[in-house]
């Protein structure tokens, strides 16, 4: 919701939603609980728990950022590529090109169910990330390619209907309308 409020409002910057930009973005900056190296965490339902759901609703929120207030540009940008690569790290299953749906701290060994529909907020959370990222930032390189991994992971599940699964790479779950 923060980064959709914050594209409409520079496009407008009369439209009356920078109290609730703030108020929301104050809750992913400075509340929303975190892992020890920063991450965007959570406490269930397990202790130190990372979830799609989560770098969807956060990161867009902070890479938009960098258009609504410039004198932060520099710092808003590294914080969403840090966020996008600290959830890639733990979450991204290069050999599947999926990301896991969640990742447990105090498990060794991480759920691997691959949602579709997760899988596409994380897609979607990188497209944002690199549609405000400068063509020579540093990482924008190794981005692109964990993009194109993804892609191609993504589009080896789908369906001979059109469709996606509910888990990406279990044929017999349900077709996902959403994913």
């Amino acid at each position: 919701v923060c980064a959709a409020m914050v594209k409409v409002r520079v496009k407008d910057r009369s439209l009356p939603v920078g109290g609730l930009i703030e108020n929301y973005f104050d809750f992913i900056q400075n509340k929303e609980y975190r892992l020890a190296d920063g991450t965007f965490a959570r406490n269930r339902p397990q202790h130190n728990t990372l979830w799609l759901d989560d770098m969807f609703m956060g990161i867009p929120a902070v890479a938009q950022m960098s258009r609504y207030d410039k004198a932060q540009k520099e710092i808003y940008l590294a914080e969403a590529v840090r966020q996008f690569l600290q959830f890639a790290d733990r979450m991204f299953v290069p050999e599947k090109g999926l990301f896991r749906h969640g990742w447990v701290e105090s498990m060794s060994e991480h759920p691997a169910y691959y949602w579709g529909r997760a899988n596409g907020w994380a897609m979607m959370t990188l497209c944002e990330v690199l549609d405000v990222l400068p063509k020579e930032h540093p990482d924008r390189e190794h981005l692109l390619d964990l993009l194109r991994q993804h892609i191609r992971g993504v589009a080896a599940c789908q369906g001979k209907n059109g469709f996606w699964h509910q888990l990406s790479d279990c044929d017999d779950s349900y077709d996902e309308t959403s994913s």
